[in-house]
């Protein structure tokens, strides 16, 4: 748990020193440019598909379990375009997929597994007419892997709570995506609106090396892939604008 804890806690705080510096650089433009700057935030929901048969493989040996390698997968994330169509922004996602019953020396035993990621991304809208953008995407960041393995009986943990076991890995990756989205105004002063975004995405995530498995805070040796690679479509929903939309009506 402690090892999940700081995985975690060094995801969440890349993230947020990517949206700080994102901020910051936006921040040092001229006043006039804002108002043509583009900002769309969302919620995406929706499945991945990641490769972990080297994973399953390694479990149906010695513990007869695997997971499927379909994932639900929760996310958010933001892009900002400027006076040009270049697209900047960050996104975060969490995959879950069910967790596995199985038994191990005639004991009863659960296997969870978690995956998550966060990308920073760089894009261009191919097509910006009005309120729709189509744009690809690369993005590059980090993600992670949770595995927890052990008994799932209370008596069988009391009377050998040293048996489960928790196992963090973590990769570098890249993202590449299509994605498209739409604005629905709900208010408009002279040049500048805001409304509700929908939107979809469709993508690939890879990672080029085998990446590093902990647990308590010891590397690990010769752990099977970290099975980040695969594809991936989202639906997403959020607010948007276009220039200084939220500022009142100056008199």
């Amino acid at each position: 748990m402690k090892v999940k804890i700081n995985t975690l806690a060094f995801i969440t705080t890349i993230v947020f020193l990517i949206l700080f510096i994102a901020n910051f650089s936006f921040s040092q433009e001229a006043e006039t440019e804002k108002k043509n700057e583009e900002v769309r935030g969302y919620v995406m929901l929706g499945g991945s598909k990641l490769d972990i048969d080297a994973l399953n493989d390694r479990l149906v040996s010695k513990a007869s379990a695997s997971f499927s390698d379909e994932f639900f997968s929760i996310g958010g994330g933001f892009l900002r375009k400027k006076n040009s169509n270049w697209l900047l922004g960050v996104e975060g996602h969490l995959l879950l997929v069910e967790e596995q019953d199985y038994r191990m020396q005639d004991v009863s035993h659960k296997a969870s597994l978690i995956a998550a990621y966060g990308f920073f991304d760089i894009g261009y809208a191919v097509v910006s007419s009005g309120d729709l953008n189509i744009y690809p995407l690369i993005g590059f960041g980090g993600g992670g892997m949770w595995l927890q393995i052990g008994k799932n009986n209370f008596d069988d943990i009391l009377e050998d709570p040293v048996r489960n076991a928790n196992l963090t890995g973590g990769i570098f990756m890249f993202n590449f995506a299509l994605g498209s989205d739409y604005l629905i105004k709900v208010k408009e002063y002279e040049k500048n609106k805001g409304g509700i975004v929908f939107g979809f995405r469709a993508g690939y995530t890879y990672t080029p090396w085998n990446g590093a498995w902990w647990t308590d805070n010891i590397s690990i040796k010769g752990g099977p892939k970290i099975g980040m690679t695969g594809p991936y479509i989202r639906f997403m929903i959020g607010f948007g604008g276009k220039g200084e939309w939220w500022k009142e009506e100056k008199k």
